[in-house]
């Protein structure tokens, strides 16, 4: 699955769209990871601002 900017507008809580504001950009259309848990995902590695992230949890309603 990848994760989608305009289904995390659609369906992430305000608070969460808050704390990601401006990485929802960058996370459009990067793969997401439910190896480990089939409920929740994982973005292991991404870039904003010259920082290093990880994105956890990243729930199925954001991806496609």
């Amino acid at each position: 699955m990848k994760f989608s900017k305009e289904k995390f507008m659609e369906n992430a809580p305000v608070w969460v769209k808050r704390q990601l504001k401006g990485h929802a950009d960058i996370l459009d259309g990067m793969k997401v990871s439910f190896e480990y848990d089939d409920e929740w995902g994982l973005i292991p590695q991404y870039f904003a601002e010259g920082r290093e992230y990880y994105l956890y949890p990243v729930d199925k309603d954001w991806c496609v």
